[in-house]
């Protein structure tokens, strides 16, 4: 988990260096502008990340041997991780765009997935260790759902 997040971090850092100049665009008038600017950026934290844990099971296939490799979780186990921390990507990166524009609508959503998430994991791992951070996706899935639902009413609004 400790290296799925290390690329989730190093991707996000990415996009979240922009927002100051994403939020300069929309103060001066400029959405379109911004909206394209920061998709730019979004775009290439998503490839970055994903790049990166493609490499994790490319360099593991040619060297399977390799020390590290030893140490770490199946690659079942991995692929969930990797997914959990690309939807948790999408996920910020999207809210962190709707909040260059001076608003917080996403307390609600960060509230359930911060508190469902580390309890799901909690009683699957003790209970359903086959399961993986799959039932952790799902509540990422929710989120971005319930997200993308707040923001399009939130653009609707400010007439985007």
């Amino acid at each position: 988990i400790t290296l799925a997040r290390a690329g989730f971090t190093i991707a996000e850092s990415i996009s979240t260096a922009q927002t100051t100049v994403v939020s300069n665009k929309i103060a001066h008038g400029d959405k379109s502008d911004a909206r394209k600017y920061y998709r730019k950026y979004r775009l290439a934290s998503m490839v970055l990340l994903i790049s990166g844990y493609t490499f994790y099971f490319i360099v593991k296939s040619l060297v399977p041997d390799f020390y590290i490799f030893n140490k770490l979780m199946p690659d079942s186990f991995v692929l969930s991780a990797f997914i959990f921390f690309t939807l948790l990507l999408f996920l910020t990166t999207s809210n962190n765009f709707t909040r260059c524009f001076k608003i917080e609508p996403f307390v609600k959503v960060s509230l359930w997935h911060s508190l469902a998430v580390p309890f799901i994991y909690l009683v699957t791992s003790m209970y359903f260790p086959f399961l993986y951070l799959y039932p952790c996706i799902f509540i990422l899935i929710v989120s971005i759902l319930w997200s993308k639902k707040i923001e399009k009413n939130i653009y609707l609004t400010l007439g985007n």
